[in-house]
C-alpha cells in the first residue's frame, strides 16, 4: 500500500516492506496504553515499526523499550522522541523471539501489534513461552492479529479443516499454498510493496488456546475490523473480523 494510493492516512508503510504501521489504535493497543499509567516494571512494545504506541507511553514517563527488527525504524522514533523523553526509551533491535531476552519477571506489559502473523508456528510458540516468563505476575500481553476472515482470503474451510485435525496452528499459509489461499487482488497488493511471502492468521479460539497452554489466562478478546478505504474492503475488510485484539494475563 503506497502513499501513491492516498492509503497513508491510514497506514505507514515499512522501510524493511515487512508490513505497515496501522495510524490507527485498536482497542488492545489503547488498553495497552491506559494501562501503562499505573505500570510497575518496564513495559515493551514488541515490533513498534516507527512506535505509535510508544510516543504515549514515553509521555507518561514510563520506562519502555522498543523492539525491532529494523534498525531503520528505531533510529526514526528516536528522532521523533522529544529530547526530554528519552531517559524512558530504551531501543533493541532483532528477529523476535530470538534476539531478545529479559530477566523473569521484571516486565509489566508487552505489546505485540500485528507480528505474530509474520511468524513461524515455532516461532509463535517461543515467542509466548519467552513473553509468559518475562511477565510479572498480574502483567499482561496485548496483541492484534489478522483472522482467516479477511475478505482477500479464501482459507476459512482449510483452516477449519485443519482445526478439526487437531492442528495446534491451522492459519499457516506459506509461499507455495499463497495461490491457492489468496485472492490475486491482496497477492497484488502484497507484490506491489514486496510484503510477504508467508502469512499466519489466528481465530479468537485458536490463538486462546495456545495461551491458556502457555499458562496465561484470557482476560479480553474481540474481533474488529480496521479503519481502511472503503476501496480496500474487498481485501482486508472482514464484516467486523478482520482482525482479533486478545489482552492474556500472566497469574
Amino acid at each position: 500500500m503506497s502513499e501513491e494510493n492516498n492509503y497513508h492516512d491510514w497506514f505507514r508503510s515499512t522501510v524493511n516492506h515487512k508490513g505497515v504501521m496501522v495510524k490507527q489504535f485498536s482497542d488492545v493497543s489503547q488498553y495497552f496504553i491506559r494501562d501503562a499509567v499505573n505500570a510497575s516494571h518496564t513495559l515493551i512494545d514488541m515490533g513498534c515499526a516507527y512506535g505509535i504506541a510508544t510516543l504515549p507511553i514515553l509521555e507518561m514517563h514510563k520506562n519502555i523499550v522498543a523492539c525491532d527488527l529494523s534498525q531503520e525504524h528505531l533510529d526514526i522514533l528516536k528522532q521523533e522522541t522529544p529530547e526530554k523523553l528519552l531517559p524512558y526509551l530504551t531501543l533493541k533491535q532483532g528477529d523476535f523471539p530470538y534476539d531478545f531476552s529479559f530477566e523473569k519477571n521484571s516486565i509489566s506489559g508487552i505489546h505485540c501489534s500485528y507480528i505474530f502473523n509474520l511468524m513461524t508456528a515455532e516461532a509463535v510458540s517461543l515467542a509466548l513461552t519467552h513473553c509468559f516468563n518475562w511477565l510479572i505476575p498480574g502483567g499482561k500481553l496485548y496483541i492484534n492479529a489478522p483472522t482467516p476472515y479477511l475478505n482477500g482470503l479464501n482459507f476459512i474451510d482449510e483452516f477449519q479443516r485443519r482445526e478439526a485435525n487437531g492442528e495446534p496452528f491451522p492459519g499457516i499459509i506459506d509461499k507455495q499454498s499463497m495461490a491457492s489461499f489468496i485472492q490475486q487482488g491482496l497477492q497484488e497488493m502484497m507484490s506491489t510493496d514486496g510484503l510477504l511471502n508467508f502469512l499466519h492468521v489466528f481465530t479468537k479460539e485458536s490463538l486462546s488456546k495456545v495461551l491458556i497452554e502457555k499458562g496465561f489466562l484470557i482476560d479480553f478478546s474481540q474481533y474488529f475490523d480496521i479503519k481502511i478505504p472503503s476501496q480496500l474492503d474487498p481485501l482486508i475488510g472482514g464484516n467486523g473480523k478482520a482482525s482479533i485484539g486478545i489482552i492474556a494475563r500472566k497469574p
